[in-house]
């Protein structure tokens, strides 16, 4: 197959605040031609993630550097154009890191896993069956696993990992509350994900509300990505509460354009007087460094695929068309615009 050009998208400037469409450009090049061991791979779907404003402001706790003029890079999933790896054929369609573009050569040792569409819908690869559902399994099965009867209470409860995690709380017999940021949303955690208890951040009256959803106080805590949600769930935090830890996202939340509060202060002492548990763990670094022949977590794969073909676990997807609107998804994200995980469609 021969392939003219390539269209990119690339970081312009660095943002002063969360990147707007203005900080990116268009560019075009010749396709890649890929080298022995290597694929040729297009484009199909990309993820559209909140971390991407890091590494668009070079502020990414992980490292992970992005120069001005670099295509914006994230989980995608692409189908094989050419293949000069054995382990890989034209047509195969694979979970991959090749960005914001429509064509990009890998090594046959860096794509993630192969996708079989008789398992789960290709894009769940960038959602729920992958590293935002593997962070959300990773914390409910082995850095901090719920036990039956305790109160579990998710932030961000409708994104990917925040709503996976409580489905798999409650597969465990836990009792879930789930905190998001509509009317709407709320809903769909209590018809569709089968919470015992779902509120609006956003709504009068938030805080009396959560603490009338944990009469009893939280045992196990999945912050997700508003502080306001820390800053209420902290007081009700029980004796040895547990709080699995991946990322400072919430950190970085910004509101009516100032930067959330440093609130270490507050977790150091309720973790001195209430004896919490915080559980670091970095499943999603470890999910991006996997090798092939791993095709992921083995574990996980297993388990989640059960889930998923069976319709026991629920989750949302929307959909942009177009990789020239992937700039314009990204802001949407970063609004708290989208309702569950975000995706492009490119091709």
């Amino acid at each position: 197959m021969d392939v003219a050009l390539n269209t990119r998208i690339v970081l312009a400037r660095r943002p002063m605040g969360d990147p707007s469409p203005a900080d990116f450009e268009f560019t075009q090049a010749p396709a890649p031609v890929p080298a022995e061991g290597e694929l040729l791979l297009r484009t199909r779907l990309l993820s559209i993630d909140a971390c991407a404003r890091a590494r668009a402001r070079d502020t990414s706790f992980m490292g992970e550097r992005m120069d001005v003029g670099e295509v914006m890079r994230c989980n995608t999933v692409a189908q094989v154009v050419r293949s000069r790896h054995p382990a890989f054929r034209p047509g195969d369609i694979v979970l991959a890191h090749t960005g914001w573009q429509d064509y990009d050569v890998v090594h046959g040792s860096q794509v993630k896993r192969k996708l079989y569409e008789r398992v789960a819908p290709w894009s769940t690869a960038l959602g729920v069956y992958g590293v935002y559902g593997f962070v959300a399994w990773s914390a409910m099965t082995r850095a901090t696993p719920p036990r039956a009867g305790q109160t579990v209470l998710v932030g961000s409860a409708t994104g990917p990992t925040g709503a996976t995690a409580g489905q798999l709380a409650k597969l465990r017999g836990a009792r879930v509350v789930g905190v998001t940021s509509s009317a709407e949303k709320c809903r769909w955690l209590l018809d569709e994900a089968g919470f015992d208890a779902a509120i609006d951040s956003r709504a009068p009256g938030f805080g009396e509300a959560l603490r009338e959803a944990c009469p009893d106080g939280v045992d196990l805590f999945v912050p997700g990505l508003d502080y306001r949600v820390f800053d209420a769930a902290l007081p009700l935090l029980n004796i040895g509460a547990r709080l699995p830890v991946w990322g400072m996202t919430m950190y970085q939340t910004e509101d009516a354009g100032e930067l959330a509060q440093d609130r270490m202060a507050g977790l150091m002492a309720a973790m001195v007087t209430k004896r919490l548990d915080v559980r670091a763990y970095n499943a999603a670094h470890d999910f991006t460094q996997l090798a092939p022949e791993s095709i992921c977590d083995p574990d996980f794969i297993a388990d989640m695929g059960m889930l998923l073909r069976s319709g026991q676990l629920r989750y949302r997807e929307e959909f942009v068309d177009g990789l020239e609107n992937a700039p314009a998804a990204l802001e949407a994200v970063l609004r708290g615009g989208n309702f569950g995980k975000l995706v492009v469609r490119v091709a």
